[in-house]
């Protein structure tokens, strides 16, 4: 069996984790109390569930050390490859506790009571935890005698719960009914005694049955004479009757009414599925929520798409203005340059200050000096005229300075439109920005390439994402209605599939529920004897009630003459009261003689099945041992590198070694704890390999190696190597060396679990 996937939603610190698995090693590398062991007991949780109850101490009650502190929640699964199928396995533990196996090629549950440990393994948690699931902290040692009888009753029914000695137990007890040891009890003895008084009373039984004939004749005589008046009685018992199947017929019809009433909604269920159904396909709310989802994803990644291409598009309108831009550069720089050209036009500029500097000094003189020319023709007493003439000297020079600065800015207007520019700002912007022009060209080409393989990997997946959604939607036959390419088109056909699902579960509610009303109406009924009684059946002459006073008036008119007839009887009970029927005596001797000899068979198969299953135990419990010792002694002279010749393991998985240097037979106790740990680690891999001989359990490790040094530990990574063939191995650890042993070993995944 293979582990495909592990999922925990929620156990002890672990959240939300899903790890697909390797089908040969899986290690798990990390500090200490960084989950290593959660996920072990997790796999195990799986299978078992918790282990220990509310009286357990901590260490013991896994329910206590793996319910998270946040939430009394435990929940999780993992899907898993068992005989060419794969099981989905689901169990948690919250309010109630829910376990289910699932078959993922019907996702029908498997209808059993058994945990999945033994549903996939055959073996119980102990058998479990004693050879494939070596627990940290946890002792190496297996546990003699009371495993010994586990793997006995395993290898010899295939389920450790059949107990071959209780079964053992149970033939002698059978034995002991049909005769006990001491052959003074039993059902045989019994029998026998009974068959013998029977014998001795027939001789007597035949005298008196030939005096009990003769009264019996005399009856006769009197029932012949009570014929006449039977017989009307019969006629009314034979109307009665025909009531009986009258009613059978009215009931007959209720059924016939309900079934073509069932078979009507029957093919209404047909149609409308056929009316819905595309081919074996026929849509349902999963289907409807699946299109609802990729609805949602061609909506997202169309958004990407629009977004990829606003922003490409903005791109290209900077790279076309900066474009426009160093069109104008190329303009100057073929006029003679732009410093030539930026020389001129600085002198261009320079002149204009000048002459606008100019205008504003006379002008301001202008106002200064009409100012001064007032205030002198108002204070000489002759008032001369003459003092005006140096303002209007300063007038006429700024008038010229004006005219001057208003033909050089002219000129300047022609010198930047001969460029093409419309106005100067524009002009002196390219005239200063032109050293960063080319380069802010090349950047925003960089940028407009960048944005151009966004849009097209955007409309790649976009595309990608489309046809995934289309060929979801071919499976109902169904394409999309526009060609925008849209998620409305899904979202609709979506609501589609759920109206379709809703009409397709409405009519099998309706059919459903007259079908079980049919079932009810059939239920103990044998509908072959009704029709039989509804066959005959006509239609009654006389009232039920009428009738049934007729028949009871015949009864006492019978009973009356009975009464004489049992007063004439009387000698006759008599003597049959005390008198057996010879016939029947010899009927039951027969009979009893034939049980007899049927026990006795009985009894000598049961002795040769009690000796049989004795030899067999005993033969089957010393077999084990000496294969266990061959398989686990192999393992152990790898791993120990020959120091050690053999490895003995008796019936009750007691494990002697033969030390090369003595040569002398030592038990495992007296040996260091690394030579402890290894032989019971070879001990278990033989148990797996004995017991499984192809769906074996994966063998899980956790920080079962400290006490192993580094050269024996690489030769147990070999044979594990050779073991993961057969099953997964899992070791948690926290040492470096066991992942540096195995990280070039392409059979194996390393995990890395931090905190």
């Amino acid at each position: 069996m293979l582990i495909e996937r592990i999922d925990i939603e929620s156990f002890g610190k672990l959240k939300a984790m899903s790890i697909p698995i390797n089908n040969r090693i899986n290690i798990f590398y990390g500090p200490n109390e960084s989950g290593k062991s959660m996920i072990a007991a997790f796999i195990k949780f799986m299978f078992y569930g918790y282990q220990g109850n509310k009286d357990s101490k901590l260490s013991e009650n896994e329910k206590k050390l793996y319910t998270p502190w946040d939430t009394n929640k435990v929940a999780g699964s993992i899907i898993v490859h068992f005989k060419d199928r794969k099981y989905q396995i689901e169990r948690e533990y919250s309010e109630r506790e829910r376990t289910r196996i699932i078959d993922l090629s019907t996702n029908i549950a498997v209808q059993t009571d058994e945990e999945p440990g033994m549903f996939f393994f055959k073996m119980s948690e102990d058998v479990f935890t004693k050879t494939a699931f070596l627990k940290q902290f946890e002792t190496s040692e297996i546990g003699g005698e009371n495993l010994a009888g586990m793997i006995q009753n395993i290898m010899f029914t295939a389920d450790e719960d059949m107990n071959t000695q209780k079964t053992l137990q149970r033939l002698k007890d059978a034995k002991n009914i049909l005769l006990s040891e001491d052959k003074n009890t039993g059902m045989i003895l019994t029998l026998s005694k009974k068959c013998d008084g029977l014998i001795t009373s027939l001789g007597d039984s035949v005298k008196d049955q030939k005096e009990l004939l003769q009264m019996e004749g005399t009856i006769k005589d009197l029932e012949e004479k009570m014929l006449t008046n039977n017989a009307k009685k019969n006629e009314l018992q034979d109307e009665l009757e025909n009531y009986k199947s009258y009613n059978a017929s009215q009931e007959l019809q209720k059924i016939e009414n309900a079934r073509k009433q069932t078979m009507n909604l029957k093919e209404a269920l047909d149609r409308v599925i056929e009316r819905h159904s595309n081919g074996d396909f026929t849509p349902d709310i999963e289907f409807s929520r699946q299109l609802l989802h990729i609805a949602s994803k061609v909506s997202e990644k169309k958004e990407k798409l629009r977004s990829a291409v606003e922003q490409r598009n903005m791109s290209l309108v900077k790279y076309n203005e900066c474009a426009e831009r160093n069109k104008n550069f190329k303009i100057i720089e073929a006029a003679g340059g732009v410093d030539e050209i930026g020389e001129e036009y600085t002198k261009l500029k320079n002149s204009s200050g000048l002459f606008s500097a100019l205008k504003i000094i006379f002008a301001v003189s202008t106002a200064v000096g009409i100012l001064g020319a007032i205030g002198l023709y108002f204070s000489i007493a002759n008032h001369n005229l003459a003092v005006t003439a140096i303002p209007a000297v300063f007038a006429v020079l700024t008038g010229v300075f004006a005219n001057l600065e208003g033909k050089k800015k002219s000129e300047t207007d022609e010198f930047y439109k001969s460029f093409d520019f419309e106005n100067e700002s524009d002009f002196a912007y390219v005239l200063d920005d032109y050293p960063d022009t080319d380069a802010q060209l090349t950047i925003l080409q960089d940028d407009l390439d960048a944005c151009e393989n966004t849009v097209l990997e955007t409309e790649k997946v976009f595309d990608e994402t489309y046809a995934q959604a289309r060929e979801l939607l071919l499976k109902w036959n169904r394409t999309p209605e526009s060609d925008d390419k849209s998620a409305e088109d899904f979202i609709k056909y979506a609501s589609a599939a759920a109206e379709a699902a809703e009409e397709i579960q409405k009519a099998q509610s309706i059919y459903e529920q007259y079908k079980a009303k049919l079932d009810l109406m059939l239920e103990g009924i044998d509908e072959k004897s009704l029709r039989r009684s509804a066959a005959v059946a006509r239609k009654p002459n006389y009232d039920e009630k009428d009738i049934s006073k007729q028949l009871d008036f015949i009864i006492k008119a019978n009973e009356h003459m009975h009464a004489k007839e049992n007063e004439i009887g009387k000698n006759i009970a008599m003597v049959s009261a005390k008198l057996s029927d010879p016939v029947i005596m010899q009927s039951q001797i027969e009979f009893l003689e034939d049980k007899i000899n049927d026990l006795t068979l009985k009894q000598n198969a049961l002795e040769l099945a009690i000796d049989t299953l004795t030899q067999s135990c005993s033969e089957l419990r010393n077999s084990f041992a000496p294969r266990l010792s061959e398989s686990a002694g192999n393992t152990f002279k790898m791993i120990m590198g020959g120091k050690y010749e053999d490895l003995f393991v008796d019936k009750n998985l007691e494990m002697n070694i033969d030390d090369n240097a003595n040569t002398i037979k030592r038990r495992i106790e007296y040996l260091s704890g690394g030579t402890r740990d290894a032989a019971y680690l070879c001990l278990r891999m033989a148990l797996i390999d004995l017991l499984f001989e192809n769906e074996m359990p994966p063998f899980i490790c956790d920080e079962s190696f400290s006490n192993l040094d580094s050269l024996r530990l690489e030769n147990l990574m070999k044979i594990f190597n050779a073991l993961s063939k057969k099953t997964q191995i899992y070791i948690f650890t926290c040492h470096e060396r066991e992942m540096q042993m195995f990280k070039n070993n392409t059979e194996v995944k390393i995990w890395s679990v931090t905190p």
